[in-house]
């Protein structure tokens, strides 16, 4: 059973609780990331524990009632400052090329490159409710899969995972893009009311 409050946390405050220190956790996790990139052992088992407060940290948070904007935008950034700095280490590791950054993270390139459409977009509908589709899940759980593959025997696997990944991503960035411009379902005015978005939480 969710538990509600009256008068929800706000900022930081909002994420002192088992979902927000979930989501705090990548952030150590990362540094711990950075020690034991050369053992690729010790690595492939930080990172598992981080995308796994990265899968529960979202459905504790809901099933405490603490669902908030705070906790969504501190899930965004941990996710990216993780993923980020587990890339980043493991090409200084030797366990992969540098180009395969452009495949794990192509969706934040083509995404920067659509930045004029996406602001745009919001700013004609800040309303909007904007959480990822089904192109982002599947990317962000191919790009844990390529990072995975990166770190156990197999290099093959690996190319073959981040390609895919690469191509989601750039779909995935494409289709936010197009969403801004598509006619929302059930739209409403600004003056209804309409409630604003609260991320992936």
């Amino acid at each position: 059973m969710s538990i509600h409050t009256e008068n929800p946390p706000r900022g930081l405050r909002a994420l002192l609780n088992p979902a927000g220190a979930l989501t705090l956790a990548r952030f150590p996790l990362s540094v711990v990331f950075i020690a034991v990139a050369d053992r690729l052992e010790l690595a492939l088992a930080v990172y598992l524990l981080g995308i796994t407060t990265d899968v529960i940290d979202g459905r504790v948070a809901r099933w405490t009632g603490t669902t908030s904007q705070a906790g969504a935008v501190a899930d965004g950034v941990a996710d990216k400052v993780f993923q980020g700095t587990v890339a980043i280490c493991l090409v200084a590791a030797r366990a992969m090329p540098a180009w395969w950054l452009l495949l794990w993270f192509s969706r934040e390139v083509v995404g920067v490159l659509l930045t004029p459409l996406l602001w745009l977009g919001l700013r004609r509908r800040p309303e909007r409710l904007r959480k990822a589709n089904s192109l982002g899940k599947a990317t962000t759980v191919m790009l844990a899969l390529a990072c995975i593959a990166t770190m156990i025997p197999g290099p093959h696997l690996a190319l073959v995972l981040s390609v895919v990944t690469g191509a989601l991503g750039v779909a995935t960035a494409v289709s936010y893009g197009l969403r801004e411009w598509r006619p929302e379902v059930g739209h409403l005015p600004r003056n209804h009311g309409a409630t604003r978005a609260t991320g992936r939480r």
